[in-house]
């Protein structure tokens, strides 16, 4: 793994946006009067991801409901590896996804009924987080260890925690 694929993976920070989402296609040109949240040209039209409610209000026939997670951390367009590795662990887990990428940050359009499986996976994306210092005093190696400490998990040395 390059060093940038884990600087990115460790500030991964997903964002679960709250709502429900859907995907329908219009014909280009047409006019919404709503922001989709995602969009893209296609020979056949034009797809759009909106607001559930925003779709059924505008009688726009519509697939894959679903939940919409950003990906809060700063990933430049030319980073590499990153949807790889988060498409990977969601495939992993039986989860579909349809990521988009913004100038800012990535967002992934996950079926709603699997957004906390989602999230669960990208946490697991996000590299342990650093041992803490070892105590003052001895080493928690020494051989004197009997128990261990509450709370901090350290070896009792010398019949105390340090």
């Amino acid at each position: 793994m390059t060093a940038g694929l884990a600087a990115l993976l460790a500030g991964l920070d997903p964002w679960l946006r709250p709502g429900t989402y859907v995907f329908a296609t219009v014909a280009p040109g047409t006019a919404l009067d709503v922001e989709p949240v995602a969009s893209m040209a296609e020979d056949e039209g034009r797809t759009v991801v909106l607001a559930e409610a925003d779709v059924a209000r505008l009688g726009l026939a519509a697939t894959y409901r679903c939940a919409w997670i950003t990906l809060r951390v700063a990933s430049p367009l030319e980073s590499v590896g990153l949807l790889a590795r988060v498409t990977a662990a969601l495939a992993e887990r039986g989860i579909s996804v349809n990521p988009v990428a913004g100038y800012h940050h990535d967002h992934l359009f996950v079926p709603r009924d699997r957004a906390e499986d989602a999230m669960a996976a990208l946490a697991a994306l996000r590299p342990d987080p650093p041992h803490p210092p070892h105590p003052p005093g001895p080493s928690p190696a020494v051989s004197h260890a009997v128990g261990v400490c509450a709370g901090s998990g350290w070896p009792r040395t010398l019949g105390r925690c340090w």
